[in-house]
């Protein structure tokens, strides 16, 4: 199969579905396919960029073009980039926002019919379109409104063959449009490590947050509670502050270090490279995401925590969903998410992290990729 990508960036490290869309078409490369990418949208450089990014131990073709050129300048060169390339694929990465500062992309559809030129389209829904439910300002349903007419034109002007999304609530969004899609699942983009400790290796019962400083109410009484069960009995209990923004991870810390059952519990790991960040994700007994049930399934940080085989506690629930509504499409990683702070539930949903543990592996997620696109 040969395929081009299409994202907003591809700076590294500093756009997490470039990043994605890198890992996958790494991963593509090595089980045999052609890809490249082009992003269209980079607001990380001023002048073009035609050359090659490296993913593991591959090189992939990459064209990357400055967000300060205008729309007609950038869809030009990408289509000229395109042709030559020559692929059988179009695969676009949407999310409002990269192509769009305001995340109103009015004209993508019409840009990106010239560039597709018959080829058959993949469209890839990291997100759809702002929420706006009661209580919403005049400015959000506005924004909602344009932006889910932005995602019914693209529909219309690009036809896409197959359609894929990582959450149920945008399948069923997309799907109230009249377009079928399948689920997806996302992979993590912190490869595995063999690690040299594990959780059991400790002793410790370790709870994990990942780079992402919430001290919401369902949070912290999470732990609090957890805590004390896990003392209670006999076992020693950590929360570790992994990654993140130095300040608000010290300044979550010092909150957490105000309630008693957590008070000298907590340690902070500073900045990671991704393979010390595999190493510590395998010493954590569970990971603990502000992510709201619904929308688990699009988030790096609980992707990351399941493919080390690390159950996730989600306490948070958005006010428009119910407490049941879990952002995964299979059973088995809807049971890996830990909803109450209960140790007979923990253990369940343990068992279930490392059943799952394979599927959400890129490896496992490219293959399905390439199973959809080439039934068609």
């Amino acid at each position: 199969m040969k395929l081009v990508f299409l994202c907003g960036s591809l700076e590294p490290g500093r756009d997490g579905v470039g990043d994605y869309t890198r890992r996958l078409a790494g991963e593509l490369m090595c089980q045999g396919h052609q890809t490249a990418i082009v992003a269209v949208n980079d607001a990380h450089l001023s002048e073009e960029l035609d050359g090659s990014q490296p993913c593991g131990a591959v090189q992939i073709p990459v064209l990357r073009l400055p967000a300060g050129w205008s729309e007609r300048q950038r869809f030009s060169r990408a289509e000229s980039w395109v042709n030559q390339f020559d692929p059988a694929w179009i695969s676009l990465q949407f999310v409002p926002y990269a192509f769009h500062s305001k995340g109103l992309p009015l004209f993508l559809g019409k840009h990106l019919q010239n560039l597709i030129k018959g080829r058959r389209v993949h469209l890839m829904f990291h997100e759809s379109w702002l929420g706006a439910g009661v209580g919403a300002s005049v400015k959000r349903r506005l924004i909602s409104a344009l932006q889910k007419t932005v995602v019914g034109n693209i529909l219309v002007s690009l036809q896409p063959t197959v359609l894929h999304t990582h959450l149920p609530t945008y399948r069923t969004q997309i799907e109230a449009l009249g377009w079928q899609t399948r689920n997806l699942l996302l992979f993590s983009n912190i490869p595995l490590t063999e690690a040299a400790v594990s959780e059991a290796d400790t002793g410790i019962f370790r709870v994990g947050i990942f780079s992402q400083a919430d001290s919401s109410v369902p949070l912290v009484e999470f732990l609090a509670q957890l805590a004390e069960q896990i003392v209670r009995q006999g076992r020693q209990f950590q929360v570790m502050l992994i990654g993140g923004d130095a300040a608000k991870m010290r300044q979550l810390g010092a909150t957490l270090e105000e309630v008693p059952s957590l008070q000298n519990r907590i340690c902070y790991t500073g900045f990671l490279e991704s393979h010390q960040l595999s190493e510590v994700l395998r010493t954590c007994s569970l990971g603990l995401t502000p992510v709201p049930r619904h929308a688990l399934g699009k988030s790096g940080s609980v992707a990351a925590f399941l493919e080390h085989g690390i159950p996730v506690a989600a306490p948070n629930v958005h006010p428009e969903y119910e407490a049941a509504d879990i952002g995964f499409f299979t059973p088995n990683l809807r049971a890996a998410i830990l909803l109450d702070p209960d140790i007979q539930r923990f253990k369940t949903a343990q068992a279930s992290a490392r059943l799952a543990q394979g599927a959400i592996h890129i490896s496992s997620v490219a293959q399905t990729f390439v199973e959809d696109l080439t039934c068609q």
